[in-house]
């Protein structure tokens, strides 16, 4: 049964909604979550979203023009493997526009991945590429943290895009393995800390998160990636880019 806006369950489990344009009833986007979720999605419009700006653009374009989207819920109360399908069922009826031939909708992709709400159990590990724990769900981990948003450990377990590490650590899925060769790879450069007797100390993804572990909280990489140029001194320590330890007769 469809569900009109006011009547989203707050008890759902899991369920699946569709993203639907006034003008012509016709939907442009197919989703899924929890809670509120859909609302979340619904109502952030006001900037682009990095991970699909074709569904904010759509949604911005229609309140622009003086019309509130509308969405429905085409499934619920329901688990995780169920949406899922339902999430690739419609999809692939309605198609994606620009990839699939007079495909309608703004996702990006096919279905059937994703993270509902975190539920999927996640691995952490330390900057030196140590194992820590395991959390039964992403959701359970920004939990841990004290953190709000648990995109970033997604994204590091999906390896996709430029993102290493999330909250000073390492990320997977729990039934995967760290490729510490992935994590410090790319363009980004590894920053080294040493002790002031030049004993290593740890190895970061790149200066940013180096700087948001000393809790930098203005440009975080900017003064250590300064300082590790020069193989300097900064925060207690010495700094530098390469595997290289610093010479510490230089700043006796």
């Amino acid at each position: 049964m469809l569900m009109s806006n006011e009547n989203i369950p707050a008890d759902s489990v899991y369920y699946v909604y569709v993203l639907i344009d006034p003008r012509n009833n016709q939907p442009f986007y197919v989703g899924k979550g929890k809670e509120d979720r859909v609302e979340r999605h619904y109502y952030n419009w006001s900037s682009i979203d990095k991970s699909n700006p074709y569904k904010s653009r759509k949604i911005k374009k229609l309140k622009e023009l003086g019309y509130q989207p509308k969405f429905e819920i085409v499934l619920e109360n329901a688990n995780e493997i169920c949406v899922f399908e339902k999430e690739k069922e419609l999809i692939a009826k309605w198609g994606r526009f620009g990839i699939d031939k007079q495909g309608i909708l703004t996702n990006i992709n096919p279905g059937g991945e994703g993270n509902t709400g975190g539920q999927r159990p996640v691995k952490q590990y330390n900057l030196f590429g140590e194992y820590i724990q395991t959390f039964s769900s992403c959701l359970k981990a920004v939990n841990s943290l004290r953190k709000r948003n648990g995109s970033a450990i997604v994204e590091c377990c999906k390896k996709k895009g430029g993102q290493k590490a999330a909250w000073g650590y390492f990320w997977t899925y729990a039934e995967e393995e760290l490729d510490l060769k992935w994590c410090f790879g790319g363009k980004k450069k590894p920053v080294y800390q040493w002790d002031l007797e030049g004993k290593f100390v740890n190895r970061f993804v790149n200066a940013y998160q180096a700087g948001y572990q000393f809790n930098q909280k203005s440009n975080p990489g900017a003064a250590i990636r300064k300082f590790a140029e020069k193989s300097g001194k900064f925060k207690g320590y010495f700094w530098t880019l390469t595997k290289e330890p610093p010479k510490i007769t230089d700043y006796a």
